[in-house]
Parts: C-alpha cells; structure tokens; sequence
C-alpha cells in the first residue's frame, strides 16, 4: 500500500508561471490575422473563427518553428540529435513537474503534440480543444518546454530506442530504402536532407541532444508561433454543415463576441505565458546551406528482401521546395531558362508551393490513368 501511495500522480491543476509584470507587444496588427510581435523577439499570428465547411469541424492547433533543424545537426556533427532531442522533450517533464504529471496534464486538458525535425527547421505542432481553459494549458506547456525542459537520461534512452526501430524499418521498406539510396547518391555531401541511418543513432549521446536543444531553443528571438482556433457555432450539433446552410446562417451578435471574447484571452495568455519568457541574444542568424545536386547521372540497383516479389523504379531529379527555391542545379537551370514565378509569387509567398503542388496533382491524375488503367505495367505510380 505504501509503494502504491509513493507512485500516485497528481496531476496539476495549472502550470501557469509567477509572474510579476507582463512586457508589451512590441507591436499588434489587428487584421483577419493578428500578428504580435513580443519583446523577447518571438512572433505569433493568431486567427480565431467560427466553424465553417472550408475550416472542418471545431478545433484548435499551434505550431512553433525553429530555425535548424538537420541541418544544424550536420553542420555540428551530432545528426540526429534534434530529432532525439524533440523525442526526449516531447514524453519528459518541465520547469518543476516530473514527466508522469506533465503527460497527466496534458490528457486532462486535451492537449497533444506531434514534433518533427525537418530538413531546415524544427516543427512543434501542438493539438488542443477550442476552448479556452485548454488552449490556456497548453501555452503553458510551451512555457516550460521552452523555458525549463527536463532532457533526462531515461527519455532520451528511449528515443534513441524509438529512432532505432524506425531507422531499421526504413532499412527494411523498399520505399524508404530506395529513397535514401537515390538521396545519397544525388546529395552525397547533404546527408541532413535525409533521416539518420542506424549507424548515426547509436553515436548520440545525451550531451549531444542538450546541446542542439541549447543551440536552437534556448532563445526565442526569431521563433515564430502560429496558433488557429476554429470555435463551434452556436448550435451546432456537431454535424457537418452544407455549404448553402453556412452561407445562410452568418454570425450573429453573440457569435462575434464569442470570437471577440476568445481572441481576447489568447492574447492576454499569449502575453503571460511566451512574452515573459527571457529574451537571450541569438547570435548570426540562420541559413541553411543550398545543397548541389551531384553533376553525374546514375543508376543504382538497391536488393531488399521482401516478403513478396516486387519492384520499384526512382527517378530523381530537381524541383523547386516548398518557398519556391531549389538547389544550385535548379537554380542554374532556372537563371539560364530566364524562369520566373513572377509578381504573384512576391504578393502571396505561397504561391509558389501551391503552384507546385496544383501541377503535382494534375501529372499524377494523368500519369496513373495513363499507367495503370491503359497501359497496365504497373499498379501503382506518384509524383513527390
């Protein structure tokens, strides 16, 4: 009985800091997005709106980028430390709490994460409630996780366990594998465009993961926090609403103060719980490298056993990411061409994702007609 009373966990009922004195925004643009921009450096843009057809169902998420990512990594020789170190914080404690009652808290609230470490750049997604008291929780969950993050021996033994298994499961998917195989020998001196192979895991250590946790989340200067908050309709059943239905039924008096109301307390829990945060100096900013492509062609065979017989074919070559840049090959070819994205790509900088992914889906609806259904000599094809 008594070791049964030692290992209850208590969840806590809040974990707001003490705070003394809230600074000032730096600056507020009001607009369909609020844009804040904190003392400390760090820039949120918030967006809270009634639940539509386009948006889905009520719901809230937020996610912090941080510059560096895999990147980082290699630059410092520790690859895949960043991603170990957002394992490791994502199931430990913070600030004063163990780990049982931070995991506690955040099932009480509704709060749950899905951490990434991306090429260049670390992605913290965090999921919660459209409501106030959850949305409330977890800003302060991102308090302690960026101010005082418990990176212990334990969690990051698990990690690396976790990131052992998937690598061994890359190296087993003929997918993954023949996708690394075409990554390394097209990018042989980028390997952080790539995951970490198993060889690269079993040579972290703990000291590895605080340190690239120290050189990219230690300040929050250039960190940006983006937060959207669909809140319910007043009387909503939780159904689906057709999109004639919607535009009949506009938000009236009590609704618009509902928003109001939400937006309001967010900015208020936003100031208490990320602006008093320490504004440490970072130092040169970040910019990730542009790898170069290798200049030979090649053919590479990649043998995986495999339940069934089975083949894939990879083709790999040079396309534009996400912000509309690629790597010195394609940004040669594209100077030589006289290519341009154009005026539209300066107004909305997305427009060069959206223009990419619009043909990606258009090639991929003909490729696979043509392929499968016509020609039949495979049953499956795709454009990345």
């Amino acid at each position: 009985a008594s070791e049964a009373a030692a290992r209850r966990v208590s969840a806590p009922a809040s974990l707001a800091p003490e705070v003394e004195h809230i600074p000032e925004a730096l600056e507020v643009k009001r607009e369909d997005v609020t844009t804040i921009r904190l003392a400390n450096g760090l820039v949120v843009r918030l967006l809270v709106m009634p639940a539509s057809p386009s948006s889905g169902p009520a719901r809230a998420g937020m996610r912090l980028t941080v510059p560096g990512g895999r990147v980082s990594d290699e630059l410092a020789g520790r690859l895949g430390a960043s991603h170990a170190m957002l394992m490791t914080l994502n199931n430990g404690g913070a600030g004063q709490w163990s780990q049982d009652e931070v995991q506690l808290f955040r099932a009480l609230n509704s709060v749950q994460t899905d951490f990434r470490a991306a090429a260049d750049a670390l992605e913290l997604d965090v999921f919660m409630s459209p409501t106030a008291t959850s949305c409330r929780a977890a800003l302060e969950w991102l308090h302690w996780a960026l101010k005082e993050p418990k990176l212990d021996l334990q969690g990051f033994a698990d990690s690396q366990l976790r990131m052992k298994g998937d690598a061994l499961a890359r190296e087993k998917s003929l997918e993954k594998r023949s996708l690394q195989a075409a990554l390394e020998h097209m990018y042989p001196s980028h390997r952080w465009l790539d995951d970490v192979s198993v060889l690269d895991v079993n040579k972290l250590t703990l000291g590895m993961v605080k340190k690239a946790a120290a050189s990219q989340m230690q300040s929050v200067q250039g960190l940006e926090l983006d937060l959207a908050i669909c809140i319910a309709r007043l009387g909503d059943s939780g159904g689906l609403m057709h999109e004639e239905e919607f535009e009949d039924a506009s938000m009236n008096a009590e609704e618009e103060e509902a928003v109001k109301e939400m937006r309001k307390t967010l900015e208020t829990e936003i100031g208490r719980c990320l602006g008093t945060l320490p504004a440490v100096p970072r130092g040169q900013e970040f910019s990730p490298p542009t790898p170069s492509a290798s200049s030979r062609g090649t053919e590479l065979r990649v043998h995986i056993p495999d339940n069934e017989a089975r083949a894939m074919v990879l083709v790999g070559g040079f396309a534009p990411g996400y912000w509309g840049r690629g790597d010195k090959t394609w940004q040669c070819t594209s100077q030589y061409k006289n290519f341009s994205w154009g005026p539209r790509a300066e107004q909305h900088p997305l427009y060069p994702a959206r223009a990419t992914e619009l043909m990606m889906e258009c090639m991929n609806t003909r490729l696979l007609g043509r392929v499968r259904d016509q020609l039949s000599p495979a049953y499956n094809c795709d454009i990345e």
